[in-house]
């Protein structure tokens, strides 16, 4: 039978379903005209009646049917609990209009323990940042998804080069508009109008939305070139206005949007619903650095060289900026350096040389390529000498190992020239030299080496040595994270605390009591750094009255959102979300395959 929470059921032959708490849900296409629908449309070989069995058959075909539908749910129950997205976009940039968001949906409310709206000004506060975070969620969330398409295969170009024209061309192949003023629909059309940016290489770290001022960039915040027009949009006319999401607009309303909204609402449930397991989630905040070696034997300690005088220097003497583990990632790629980079090589003693990487015959005319060269020397002139390929490099570092590698090939002397190297700068005589090196130097600038994010005992932190990790997730690690008052010594078997940095390093379990920097940490050849910026527990993220916690109201919930936020797109959670929804809401099915889905999948919806 039905369960009495759900009020009303209808099973009629229509393809709708409806939210009567939450508003009817109509599954239309954007710019649906019932009227032009069939316009232009050629049976060739068909009728009128098969072409309605076809749309309906796919409307209901078992594949795409719990998709569709949970779809629009999803969106619905997000505008329902949270608002439409424009009206959370308005709330976030005026805060004049934060108050009527809030008092209509209860995503936001801060209630007591019956269910009772808090009127206190600490209640505001926690309702203002939880419509400031709905947003900036979103975008991140967005950004995220958007950000690791582009890094699909699909949209690469010969030379491996993310293409904007072959993402938006797939986009335009899915039926979504991209000319936000709706003016060119065709593809040559839009074209003709509107630019794109030249093929670029995708590099780490690059986040399209930029949440310190809050705003998007078509650089990604990382590149120096534009990768996607996110933000801008470059038309001839005069009256042309830029549109949110720049020529994706459609598209990210339509394919990326309605699975954030299926996470934001897993996370509202969790955090409502399921707080007090929250702490014992093991959740930990940590930045942290792996460098192996370089695989070049006479260089096998060169990384531990280089880790340990970090270590020695920038962490125990140096300010925030000294300690940042980028710099040290850099360091050891060792790729178009800063002086600061410069330095840290320097003072670990690595050697630099400078060498000429002319390749002067080969004998082989399609490595011979004089615009490949010439490419070559434009593209790489700030490393390159004016008057010629000469360039300067560390011994040891990743770079200057590619160099040398290079430098083996011996064109006018093919007794000496390495054949190993000949093979893997040629792709096997398939193309330049000198390509081959612009394709190791580019896997050079997207080497990966720090991870900074939050992570579960149960997922998260891959990189990362197992025993390292499960010593990471000791609960000591919670307790022992708390700053020294001043004048007072720190203690700890797990962490070290820097007072000039502020930072907390994890300590390993062995360690000789003479070792200066204990927080080196190793796995095999292996170098570890991890610093520990936050680990929650129960008692640290307890609501009211518990003496340990150690947060403010807002920097707990803003943490118990982050841990939220890792357990979202579990397929238990989002179950669990769907029922919890389903049974606050009055449902009626107007179609019976989508009844027969849900009480497939929500069975005990359907139970007494």
């Amino acid at each position: 039978m039905l369960n009495k929470k759900i009020k009303k059921l209808f099973v009629l032959g229509a393809a709708c379903l409806m939210l009567t708490s939450c508003g009817e849900i109509i599954a239309k296409p954007n710019g649906y005209d019932e009227d032009k629908i069939l316009e232009n449309i050629e049976l060739e070989g068909s009728d009128l009646n098969n072409l309605m069995s076809t749309i309906y058959d796919a409307m209901h075909d078992s594949s795409t049917l719990s998709k569709t539908t949970i779809a629009i749910l999803n969106e619905k129950l997000f505008e329902h609990y949270f608002g439409s997205y424009s009206a959370i976009e308005a709330a976030y940039k005026d805060n004049t209009k934060v108050a009527a968001l809030v008092n209509e949906h209860k995503a936001y409310q801060e209630l007591d323990e019956d269910g009772n709206r808090l009127t206190t000004q600490e209640a505001k506060e926690l309702e203002a940042n939880r419509v400031k975070r709905t947003f900036e969620r979103i975008q991140n969330l967005v950004s995220d998804k958007l950000y690791s398409t582009l890094e699909s295969s699909d949209y690469k170009d010969k030379d491996g080069l993310f293409s904007e024209k072959l993402f938006a061309l797939g986009v335009y192949k899915k039926l979504y508009q991209l000319d936000p003023t709706g003016t060119y629909v065709k593809w040559n059309d839009f074209i003709s109008h509107y630019s794109f940016y030249d093929p670029i290489l995708l590099v780490p770290y690059t986040d399209l939305y930029n949440e310190e001022t809050s705003s998007w960039d078509d650089k990604g915040n990382t590149q120096q070139k534009g990768i996607i027009h996110i933000t801008s949009v470059t038309n001839s006319s005069d009256d042309n206005t830029p549109s949110p999401f720049g020529y994706y607009r459609e598209y990210i309303v339509n394919e990326i949007l309605p699975d954030i909204y299926q996470h934001m609402l897993a996370q509202y449930y969790l955090y409502s619903q399921e707080y007090s397991s929250l702490g014992s989630k093991y959740a930990r905040k940590v930045t942290y650095i792996s460098i192996a070696p370089n695989g070049e034997q006479i260089y096998s300690t060169k990384h531990a060289d280089l880790v340990n005088y970090f270590a020695r220097v920038n962490v125990l003497t140096g300010d925030k900026a000294a300690t940042d583990l980028y710099s040290l990632q850099d360091a050891w790629v060792g790729y178009k350096l800063s002086d600061a980079e410069k330095a840290l090589l320097e003072g670990a003693n690595f050697k630099k040389v400078t060498v000429d990487v002319t390749l002067n015959d080969n004998g082989l005319p399609a490595l011979t390529d004089e615009a490949t060269l010439a490419d070559f020397k434009e593209t790489y002139k700030e490393i390159l000498s004016e008057d010629g390929l000469t360039l300067s490099y560390y011994e040891g570092t990743l770079f200057g190992s590619v160099i040398e590698q290079f430098r083996k090939i011996h064109p006018s002397d093919i007794k000496n020239s390495s054949k190993s190297a000949e093979s893997k700068f040629s792709g096997n005589n398939t193309h330049s030299y000198y390509e081959g090196l612009v394709d190791e130097l580019n896997a050079l600038t997207q080497k990966k080496m720090v991870v900074d994010e939050w992570g579960l005992k149960a997922d998260g932190f891959a990189s990362l040595d197992s025993t390292i990790k499960e010593r990471l997730m000791s609960i000591s690690v919670a307790t022992d994270l708390e700053k020294p008052a001043e004048g007072e010594t720190y203690s700890s078997n797990y962490l070290q605390y820097t007072e000039n940095s502020g930072n907390f390093y994890l300590l390993p379990e062995q360690r000789l009591p003479s070792d200066p920097i204990p927080f080196v940490l190793s796995s095999g050849t292996t170098k570890y750094i991890v610093q520990v910026e936050e680990a929650a527990s129960v008692a640290k993220l307890s609501k009211r009255g518990n003496a340990s916690n150690k947060y403010a109201p807002l920097e707990a919930e803003d943490i118990a959102y982050e841990i939220c936020n890792l357990l979202a797109d579990d397929g238990t959670v989002k179950t669990n979300t769907m029922e919890f929804l389903l049974e606050e809401s009055e449902i009626l099915y107007h179609d019976d395959k989508i009844l027969e889905y849900f009480k497939s999948n929500y069975a005990s919806l359907f139970e007494d």
